[in-house]
């Protein structure tokens, strides 16, 4: 009796949930989105990849997370409660300077070229492509 021939497919992509990467403590990704269904999505999605979620709706309450918490990933809108997110990132680099940024946009600006920030995610967006640009992020912040 032949076995039957193994297979492979090139084109898988190999995922990793955040409980597999490096380190003891989990990943904890900080959302900034003031539209609070997306910020919802997100949570939801990340924690089913086993990442502790902070959330804030502006950025008085973005910067209050990273005063009290570690924070290893911020997704950050550009746009936020009337303000620009880009407000923000002095503080990350200030309170997280570990921590790996994305910014998030659903306008169509050409990728900002800001410094300190690692990753620029287009709205709407595909909530795998999202966390595979997570999952990036937060093996970049892990060897910072």
């Amino acid at each position: 009796m032949a076995l039957p021939r193994l297979v492979v497919d090139t084109n898988v992509h190999m995922h990793v949930n955040a409980q597999d990467l490096p380190g003891e403590e989990a990943v904890t990704v900080l959302v900034v989105e003031d539209d609070s269904s997306l910020r919802l999505l997100c949570r939801l999605n990340l924690e089913l990849e086993h990442y502790q979620v902070l959330e804030a709706g502006t950025l008085t309450q973005a910067a209050e997370h990273l005063a009290q918490e570690p924070v290893d990933v911020v997704l950050l809108d550009l746009h936020v409660a009337g303000r620009h997110g880009t407000e923000l990132l002095p503080i990350i680099k200030s309170e997280r300077p570990q921590a790996s940024i994305c910014l998030l946009s659903g306008t169509s600006e050409s990728d900002p070229p800001l410094e300190g920030v690692d990753a620029f995610v287009r709205k709407p967006f595909d909530i795998e492509d999202l966390s595979a640009t997570v999952q990036r992020l937060s093996m970049l912040a892990l060897e910072r």
